[in-house]
């Protein structure tokens, strides 16, 4: 079953200091609201950078 739940998280311009060899990096959190196999699609500004699936328990 696919669900189309809209942006569940935003964030502006990448502007913090690199960690772990990273570029930039930005402190984050989300919370998805049920149980599931959720495939999020990850923008940097307007362009598509790739999906992340996760299994929310």
């Amino acid at each position: 079953m696919v669900s189309e739940v809209g942006k569940v998280w935003n964030y502006g311009t990448l502007g913090y200091a690199p960690v772990r060899g990273s570029y930039s990096s930005r402190p984050s959190n989300m919370s998805l609201s049920t149980p599931g196999i959720w495939r999020l699609e990850v923008f940097i500004g307007s362009e598509r950078f790739g999906a992340i699936v996760v299994n929310v328990k």
